[in-house]
């Protein structure tokens, strides 16, 4: 690590190191034996639908259409066992027809991969936001609220 921070190493580089492959795999290994236990399996379970939150935002700021269908896939199972059947029923048909963009409408999907999924309201690597949110920074509650009705 302290090579990272000197410059001596790129970040690639240090991330396939020996050490931190070890450390990978003895954190792995601790997990799997914790699965057995009721508690540390529901911590787990916690973090992971924190990690696909993370990476969903992050894929929406960053305009990364890649992740952002990813993180959808891996929410999918979440929202089905949550009840919350129009979701599960729409992610069920757009997934595929967001992945075969690329065949049935390569311009489209090509703009997507230049992260212009999301509305920006700057130039900049992380302001990318969804369409709703960005009518509520830009007339307020009140006003959305009256269109919405």
């Amino acid at each position: 690590m302290k090579a990272l921070h000197d410059g001596k190493m790129s970040l690639e580089d240090e991330l396939k190191s020996s050490a931190l492959s070890k450390v990978h795999s003895l954190l792995l290994r601790w997990r799997a034996s914790m699965q057995i236990y009721r508690t540390p399996k529901l911590w787990m379970q916690y973090q992971r639908m924190v990690q696909i939150l993370r990476s969903f935002i992050r894929s929406v700021r960053t305009g990364n259409w890649t992740l952002y269908l990813q993180c959808l896939s891996d929410m999918f199972p979440y929202l089905a066992a949550a009840g919350h059947n129009n979701y599960t029923k729409s992610l069920a048909i757009f997934i595929p027809k967001m992945i075969d963009l690329q065949c049935t409408h390569p311009d489209v999907h090509a703009a997507f991969m230049k992260g212009l999924f999301p509305v920006r309201r700057t130039d900049g690597a992380w302001t990318g936001m969804f369409t709703p949110f960005h009518r509520v920074r830009t007339y307020g509650w009140s006003k959305v609220n009256r269109w919405s009705n």
